[in-house]
């Protein structure tokens, strides 16, 4: 079902992982849940659906409201701590429920979420924020964490996950009939960085620097042949940097200006 479902658009492996014509689960909680494997994109509209009417007995946090809401999956491949962002245009809220021995484990926990023997609220956010920071602690290879995703503003719009930015925890693709990720298809350096950065990547981009609220800053074509990016005209402070290349691929990244 999955390789139908996704198309890996890398030759031998896949670090970047670009899905089509692909929509989140909206209406289970997470049976049938959409996996998250590495960087990738999708959309969310005004769906109506609110979690803590669906499902009011899961421990929702910090979560105030959940308009709009999205269920996800993922499982970690190596073990360490798991930190990744997501992006979009407008107001989103997630919670991180976890960990779960397997998926089948994840889904009986259901309606009981945040509550004993329901797993752990990992991570939490709700803010106006359109980037959101999840971070995990000591993740364990193989474990499998619920992830729901609220869209608040109710806009229809692109919600964007990077792939783990920082510690040595990353995402398995093995559910998805995929190869295991090589971390060094795109990397950039140094970071933090002062006026200009070094990326490795052997093909043609687009690079797009956003604020935390989501605001296009900068772009910035980038050719093979160069591997140096000026930024210079960036003020002090943290941005997100999205690449995508001609032939599709996405990484989103967190970069320091010094």
């Amino acid at each position: 079902m999955l390789l139908d479902d996704y198309s890996c658009v890398s030759n031998t492996n896949c670090n970047i992982l670009k899905v089509t014509d692909w929509q989140p689960n909206t209406t289970n909680c997470p049976t049938n849940s959409s996996p998250i494997c590495d960087a990738f994109n999708f959309n969310v509209t005004n769906t109506g659906i609110d979690a803590k009417t669906q499902f009011p007995d899961n421990n929702y946090d910090c979560l105030l409201s959940t308009p709009n809401s999205s269920w996800f999956h993922f499982t970690v491949g190596n073990s360490g701590n798991l930190n990744f962002i997501l992006t979009a245009s407008s107001d989103i809220d997630y919670i991180v429920y976890g960990p779960f021995t397997s998926l089948e484990n994840a889904n009986a926990a259901c309606g009981n979420y945040g509550n004993s023997g329901g797993g752990n609220v990992i991570d939490c956010g709700f803010s106006t924020a359109a980037t959101e920071f999840v971070d995990i602690t000591g993740a364990i290879s193989n474990q499998v964490y619920v992830i729901l995703i609220t869209n608040f503003s109710g806009a229809t719009q692109s919600i964007d996950v990077s792939a783990p930015t920082n510690g040595t925890g990353t995402f398995s693709c093995a559910a998805l009939g995929l190869e295991s990720f090589e971390n060094d298809l795109i990397s950039i350096y140094p970071n933090p960085f002062h006026d200009v950065i070094e990326m490795k990547l052997n093909t043609d981009a687009v690079i797009k620097i956003h604020d935390f609220t989501g605001k296009e800053i900068l772009s910035k074509n980038y050719s093979a042949n160069n591997k140096k990016v000026d930024l210079s005209e960036l003020k002090i402070g943290t941005y997100i940097m999205k690449v995508t290349t001609a032939e599709g691929l996405t990484r989103i990244s967190k970069i320091v200006k010094l």
